[in-house]
């Protein structure tokens, strides 16, 4: 452990955010998707909410609200 709190590395990462992790094109467009419909579905208000505030990650968030940037069907070959 690094004897840090989770506040103080969120801060952090909050300032300095980790590069982005490159992403296929498909992938792209699904989060494209996902992102469309949860602005949609979700109001800006409670979307940060539940970042800001409860410190929800995204993929959490995506959990709570049913919303991802993964294809519903798989993609058929």
């Amino acid at each position: 452990m690094l004897d840090t709190s989770a506040a103080a590395v969120r801060h952090l990462l909050d300032q300095h955010p980790a590069p982005a992790i490159p992403v296929t094109k498909t992938q792209a467009r699904a989060a494209g998707r996902a992102f469309n419909r949860a602005m949609e579905d979700l109001p800006e208000a409670e979307l940060t909410r539940l970042y800001l505030d409860e410190h929800l990650s995204l993929q959490q968030i995506a959990d709570l609200t049913g919303i991802s940037p993964r294809p519903a069907h798989p993609t058929r070959r």
